[in-house]
């Protein structure tokens, strides 16, 4: 019996060597360390006719079955291991009381234990052929929140990978876009000229040149030729291709005092920074304004003394209402109600109040209106012109002949009393008029006090 107990523990410590624990499948949560391995207790004395009994030990496999299924590391070999063989080793125990064990396959720990034999004592399993190493696992990380850990550390690392590399590879196709979108940004803008100093200088000289043109146009149409306009050199020339009198033009130098020695002033931007405040007192009535801002352009009336001009503009009103009022009375003289309404306010000018008396004691005339071309002047500045009816209820003579009565008699007044123009007009609504117009300024004093 001893010796079939010495070949138990060699047979043991074979298959022991033949199939070492199964390494750690993936997945699955490390193995706790194995404990310190036992020396195998020696074979206790025969007994009458039992055969020899392990000692019970807790942490010692009852059965071979359970050592070769346990965690646990295997069990140091005896002093003297019995070389494994082929064939399976031979119990010395009765073929009757021993059943043949057959050990579980590595990867299924969990199988049921083999037969035993009838007293408790484990058979010899069958010595197999030694597996092929398998590669060492590496030891997996423990997830903090108590989750399964990943499989190993080498796959986390390709998962985890994955994804940074996809956001690398999006960020890099992003700032390409960006820097191509910026390039051509600046490539743009160095191409593409800058309104503010393209578009808007142009834009401000255009307005300047249009509300030059207006000016002139103004006073080559309504300003009297024989009075001397006072100007900067720009639009002297202006006038003077426009067909005003170069005789007449008075170049203002930068470094005039006063415009003085002219009737009339055009006041443009240089002007105006010129005389700067002293403007007002050397033409201080505005006939006509075209523009605004720094580009507007005044034409004025020159005053040789501001005082004597305001006494003599105060004098020229009160005639203008006497004379109006005389004109509306006048039995040869039809008046419309507006027309009357402004003869009594003294709004038209004395010379064409005193023209239409002169006409009217030739021809009967018909007044349809008074009116004036002079944008932007002062509300004292007097109306130029009047529209006479073609016809009248009082005349004899035919429609041609009447009008060309009145266009003599008119160009032969004397002066300051003859008309600018004297010319047929169709007014609103297609009825026919006779236009008499004066031309500006409108002189002061020319009826005595």
């Amino acid at each position: 019996m001893a010796a079939s107990a010495a070949s138990l523990v060699r047979a043991t410590s074979a298959v022991s060597r033949l199939f070492p624990a199964a390494p750690t499948a993936p997945g699955a949560p490390p193995s706790p360390p194995a404990s310190p391995p036992r020396q195998p207790e020696r074979p206790a004395p025969e007994q009458s006719g039992a055969p020899p009994q392990p000692s019970k030990k807790p942490e010692t496999p009852k059965t071979a079955a359970q050592a070769l299924t346990s965690p646990a590391a295997p069990a140091k070999p005896a002093s003297a291991p019995a070389t494994p063989t082929a064939t399976p080793a031979k119990s010395a125990a009765p073929a009757s009381a021993t059943a043949t064990v057959k050990p579980a396959a590595p990867a299924k720990a969990a199988a049921a234990p083999a037969n035993a034999t009838a007293t408790g004592m484990p058979a010899a399993a069958p010595a197999k052929p030694k597996p092929e190493p398998q590669p060492r696992a590496v030891k997996a990380a423990k997830s903090p929140t108590g989750a399964i850990p990943p499989p190993s550390a080498g796959a986390a690392y390709r998962a985890s990978r994955r994804p940074a590399r996809r956001w690398q590879l999006t960020g890099l196709i992003i700032a390409i876009v960006l820097l191509v979108g910026a390039l051509a940004g600046v490539a743009l803008l160095r191409r593409t000229p800058a309104p503010s100093a393209s578009q808007g200088g142009n834009g401000l000289i255009a307005n300047e040149t249009a509300i030059r043109g207006q000016a002139v146009t103004w006073i080559t149409e309504q300003v009297d030729r024989s009075n001397a306009v006072a100007c900067d050199t720009a639009m002297c020339a202006d006038l003077a291709q426009h067909g005003f009198p170069a005789s007449n033009l008075n170049v203002l130098s930068p470094g005039a005092p006063d415009p003085y020695g002219s009737q009339v002033l055009v006041a443009s931007t240089d002007v105006r920074n010129q005389f700067g405040s002293r403007l007002a007192f050397f033409a201080p009535t505005v006939i006509a304004s075209f523009g605004t801002g720094a580009a507007r352009i005044d034409i004025r009336v020159i005053a040789a003394n501001g005082a004597a001009y305001q006494k003599a503009l105060r004098q020229d009103l009160v005639k203008r209402r006497t004379s109006g009022s005389e004109l509306a009375g006048n039995k040869r003289v039809t008046v419309t109600p507006a027309a009357r309404a402004q003869l009594l306010s003294g709004e038209v000018d004395l010379r064409l109040v005193t023209a239409l008396a002169f006409l009217a004691s030739s021809e009967p005339v018909s007044i349809v209106s008074f009116g004036s071309f002079a944008p932007g002047a002062a509300t004292d500045v007097p109306l130029r012109w009047a529209y006479l009816a073609e016809s009248d209820a009082a005349v004899t003579t035919s429609g041609q002949a009447y009008v060309r009565s009145l266009i003599s008699f008119a160009n032969n007044l004397a002066s300051p009393y003859t008309p600018m123009h004297v010319s047929p007009v169709n007014l609103p609504g297609g009825r026919k008029a006779l236009l008499i117009e004066f031309a500006a300024p409108s002189p002061l004093g020319l009826l005595p006090s």
